[in-house]
């Protein structure tokens, strides 16, 4: 396991790595060993993603969010023991932080459908309007599928 934590604190660059590491089912089935019965493995490790990618999020190093996805990865990191007070404090962050993200997300997502339907032509004169309003089609079900999912993700937040 440490060696899992030593990638995910060194992958500064790749965001698509990152997510791989992440994502890693077996390396995260240690994860939850070690800490799964009082920390949520996901939020926990989570924290390296906030840390190391934090300007793609577009959160501040001076936010409380960064400050305590910091505090924890670094206990993880160098000492592998989380104190429950630091925990808590990056787990309301992140929750709350995620809860915005997704309501923000949404909200873009109905704006950019709104502006697909402005893009139908009503009435297509040929093969090639008629093509376009089955490209906003689509792009129009693409986008009530991401939201139906932002959807079922904001209603199920992380447990404790």
């Amino acid at each position: 396991m440490d060696v899992y934590i030593r990638e995910l604190d060194l992958e500064q660059s790749d965001y698509e790595n990152m997510i791989r590491l992440l994502t890693d089912k077996e390396n995260l089935d240690r994860v939850k060993t070690a800490f799964g019965e009082h920390l949520n493995t996901k939020v926990l490790i989570s924290s390296f993603l906030i840390k190391n990618f934090n300007e793609y999020f577009g959160i501040l190093r001076t936010d409380h969010l960064y400050q305590t996805a910091s505090s924890v990865a670094s206990s993880l990191r160098f000492g592998g023991v989380v104190v429950n007070e630091e925990y808590n404090a990056f787990f309301a962050a992140f929750t709350e932080w995620r809860s915005i993200d997704i309501r923000e997300m949404r909200r873009e997502i109905v704006e950019a459908t709104e502006n697909l339907h402005q893009m139908v032509v009503d009435e297509p004169r040929d093969d090639a309007e008629e093509q376009w309003n089955q490209g906003v089609a689509i792009n129009v079900r693409i986008m009530d599928t991401t939201d139906s999912l932002l959807k079922k993700y904001g209603e199920s937040p992380p447990s404790f």
